[in-house]
């Protein structure tokens, strides 16, 4: 059995098995492999030990939720305790190295969750969070939209114009003016314009520009190496630093999410959960990797009611998104 587990820590992992165990708790073949996923990395048993994942989930619910947890946490914790007994058995030394696990998994929590986040946050000038857009206008009249989840950093001067992304997503409206370029520098990108309507997404491997209207030019790598220029409908997307790959399309699918529509062109399903992530306060589990790697093609959402286009998108896949509780929802074929 496989979990979609990009950018998900084993705590997710175990939330995840533990689900999936509570629905087949006859099933040899899946406790097998639920047994090798545990022994594969201390990291996994720490996840598991420390209340199966999901202690840690339902101990800080997210503060939208919290409230409504309340009454369902000593429930879930007795779950838990029995779904420990009833399945790992661990032998005492295995319990040991399940104490040595746990420790490692914390520590790397901080390292690898913790303190990126909290360098953003403190270096960014602006941040949004889940569910929150926000428009700025500079002194020149142009303006910038950040997505939910984004951060920027603005450095403008009589001379330059300059902003930098340093996570999610931001679409700009630059006002005219050859003296006084503007720049957006995402990872190993950088968009430059005179003058233009345009589109920047920082993902985890790699950086999206797309132009709704005018002109744009694009450099990557640690060079800034000149990759060309971007028109009105034009796509680049820059991955290891070093590769750009280009398409067109609609322009007007450039920035829709700035009116509310999630457009999605040929997309993995997973990867449009990640976007969603970003629009949908809480947890969202994503069981199977097999449908997380299928495609999504020539649709649009409506990212007002979030939790409805989720749905919409996992019924494209012949899946459905279930309640497990306020704030957490899980998508699998039943």
């Amino acid at each position: 059995m496989g979990f979609d587990d990009k950018g998900a820590s084993p705590i997710v992992g175990a939330v995840c098995w533990l689900l999936a165990l509570e629905g087949s708790p006859k099933d040899e073949v899946l406790r097998t492999d639920f047994i090798l996923w545990l022994r594969a990395d201390p990291n996994n048993g720490a996840a598991w030990a420390n209340a199966s994942g999901m202690f840690d989930v339902m101990a800080n619910p997210p503060s939208d939720f919290a409230e409504d947890w309340a009454p369902h946490i000593s429930a879930t914790l007795k779950v838990l305790e029995q779904r420990m007994a009833s399945v790992l058995r661990p032998a005492p030394n295995w319990m040991l190295r399940v104490a040595v696990g746990m420790a490692a998994a914390v520590a790397m929590w901080v390292a690898i969750l913790v303190v990126p986040s909290l360098l953003i946050s403190f270096e960014a000038d602006y941040e949004t969070a889940t569910a929150e857009k926000r428009a700025l206008e500079f002194e020149d009249g142009s303006f910038v939209v950040i997505a939910p989840e984004s951060a920027i950093v603005i450095d403008h001067s009589e001379t330059k114009r300059l902003v930098r992304l340093l996570k999610g997503e931001a679409f700009f409206y630059v006002t005219p003016n050859a003296d006084r370029p503007f720049r957006v520098i995402a990872g190993d990108a950088t968009a430059r314009t005179v003058g233009a309507t345009f589109n920047v997404q920082l993902g985890d491997e790699d950086t999206t520009i797309s132009v709704r209207h005018g002109l744009v030019d694009v450099a990557y790598g640690a060079d800034q190496q000149l990759d060309g220029q971007l028109e009105e409908g034009d796509w680049a997307t820059v991955a290891d630093g070093d590769r750009v790959q280009r398409k067109s399309g609609r322009y007007q699918d450039v920035g829709a999410w700035t009116h509310d529509e999630l457009i999605v062109r040929d997309r993995r399903l997973g990867d449009v959960v990640d976007e969603m992530r970003r629009y949908i306060p809480g947890v969202i589990i994503l069981v199977d990797s097999e449908l997380s790697n299928e495609r999504v093609t020539n649709s649009g959402f409506n990212l007002a009611k979030p939790v409805a286009a989720l749905r919409n998108i996992a019924s494209r896949r012949r899946a459905e998104v279930h309640q497990l509780l306020p704030g957490v929802l899980l998508i699998r074929r039943d």
